[in-house]
């Protein structure tokens, strides 16, 4: 099944990335919630999709909760690695989304 680039774009819009890796790219359903905590500050990782092993995780930063900086990602990612063995994305979005 080919991507559908307008449908996909809506998706990413609406910041859907269940809908975008599920529906529109084929991807299976995982559920895995992984809170991580970098210099006292605890990032709430949750998984939304998967394929062979590689997982897509969404960080909804709380309110008043700064992006995390690229040492502090890498950090995080870390983290993660020792979970899940592989992962592709973590997606970090703000708490109006």
């Amino acid at each position: 099944m080919p991507l559908d680039i307008s449908r996909a774009r809506v998706c990413l819009q609406g910041f859907d990335f269940k809908k975008l890796f599920i529906e529109e790219m084929g991807w299976d359903h995982h559920t895995q919630n992984l809170p991580i905590t970098v210099e006292g500050e605890t990032y709430p990782l949750a998984a939304v999709a998967q394929k062979r092993g590689m997982v897509v995780f969404i960080c909804k930063l709380g309110d008043g909760q700064k992006f995390p900086d690229y040492n502090i990602r890498r950090r995080i990612e870390k983290q993660i690695a020792k979970s899940v063995h592989e992962h592709i994305l973590i997606i970090f979005t703000d708490s109006l989304r």
